[in-house]
């Protein structure tokens, strides 16, 4: 098997690995599962054993999935086609029956103990740290300068460019797609950079208008390390933007100079690499709203209550509550916010993303084809 399949491989797995089996304790100490709990229920040893099963069991499954996927591997390169699809689609398959199995005994272990009666009557907002809480649009000026280079690059040598671009190629490095050369072909690069361009000035838009939720037994240290994860956020979304801009500086530079196939499989990776290992040290360092932030002042809470609201929470992970004005929330499994799913404008916003994300797709299916 080539060497860099084995990278490909051993660099998906081992931090996509770490992201789940921890994921648990990413999350802020209030909810358990996608459950509302307190945090001094959080450490308790019930929830605290919950935890530690949840991430041993996640762990046999990955070392399972990956020992098999090297097994069929070896000696077999030409799998990777079958193998490398298969076991990413059961790694998510049974990442989400497992979370759906737990998320269900925790339901069962809140009901059964009524940690119902310590939930939070109120909640305090914060929204005089939003302007300072992002990165300034203005950073993604460095975005257009890339594209700009990208274009003018690619149309100074249009003439040098062979009349059929090679499109796609397998894991071997075989080419499987040929394209005749046409403007439409050689500047689809450009019309994916700008939609990125357009998606991640979106994302911190998105960071920047989330609705903040302070701890009102810590209010200080709440805001300052909900203050710390947004402005994080928007640093990694900001270089995991830019990593994927640069990314066709070499596809574009292929069509002028053909390149090594190995070689842009390991440019193609390290670039894929940055944003996977940022969501890994975001999670690790920061993990949801701040949580896993030392806490910035000596300043402590009691602990014991928490905002009960698991009825607007289906399954701990889609939030519909038309009664918040809120459009973008913070997720409670895994790292980053979602939509209320009860305020007609979130529909609005999907719908808008998902046809534009078509466009895109079907230019470059009509261009390609």
């Amino acid at each position: 098997m080539n060497t860099w399949i084995w990278l490909y491989m051993i660099t998906m797995f081992i931090p996509i690995g770490i992201l789940l089996i921890f994921g648990p304790y990413f999350t802020r100490k209030t909810v358990s599962f996608g459950v509302s709990i307190s945090e001094e229920i959080y450490y308790s040893p019930i929830v605290r054993g919950l935890r530690k099963q949840y991430a041993i069991l996640t762990a046999v499954i990955l070392a399972v999935l990956l020992a098999g996927s090297i097994t069929l591997l070896v000696g077999n390169r030409d799998a990777i086609e079958m193998v490398f699809p298969i076991s990413i689609i059961a790694m998510i398959v049974l990442s989400i029956l497992q979370y759906l199995y737990f998320h269900n005994r925790m339901k069962k272990l809140k009901a059964a103990h009524n940690w119902n009666a310590q939930q939070l009557s109120r909640v305090a907002i914060d929204l005089t740290t939003r302007k300072k809480s992002v990165i300034s649009n203005w950073w993604y000026l460095l975005y257009v300068a890339i594209i700009a280079g990208c274009f003018f690059f690619t149309l100074s040598n249009y003439d040098i460019i062979p009349n059929q671009i090679a499109m796609k190629f397998d894991f071997n490095g075989n080419v499987t797609k040929m394209s005749d050369k046409s403007y439409g072909v050689v500047f689809m690069p450009q019309i994916i950079q700008l939609f990125m361009l357009a998606l991640f000035i979106i994302i911190n838009y998105t960071i920047r208008a989330s609705k903040q939720i302070i701890d009102v037994s810590k209010p200080e240290v709440s805001k300052k390390q909900n203050l710390a994860f947004r402005r994080r956020s928007s640093v990694l979304m900001f270089i995991s933007g830019l990593s994927m801009t640069l990314l066709f500086g070499p596809i574009q530079w292929n069509f002028v100079y053909p390149m090594d196939v190995q070689m842009m499989n390991y440019i193609i990776h390290f670039f894929v690499m940055i944003t996977i290992f940022g969501c890994l040290w975001l999670a690790i360092s920061t993990g949801q709203g701040g949580s896993r932030i030392a806490a910035l002042d000596d300043q402590t809470g009691s602990g014991q209550y928490f905002k009960n609201d698991d009825a607007y929470w289906k399954l701990g992970v889609v939030y519909i509550n038309s009664n918040d004005p809120a459009i973008i929330v913070e997720k409670r499994v895994g790292i980053g916010w979602t939509l209320n799913m009860g305020n007609p404008i979130s529909w609005i916003s999907l719908l808008g993303l998902l046809a534009l994300i078509a466009g895109v797709a079907i230019y470059a299916a009509v261009v390609g084809a």
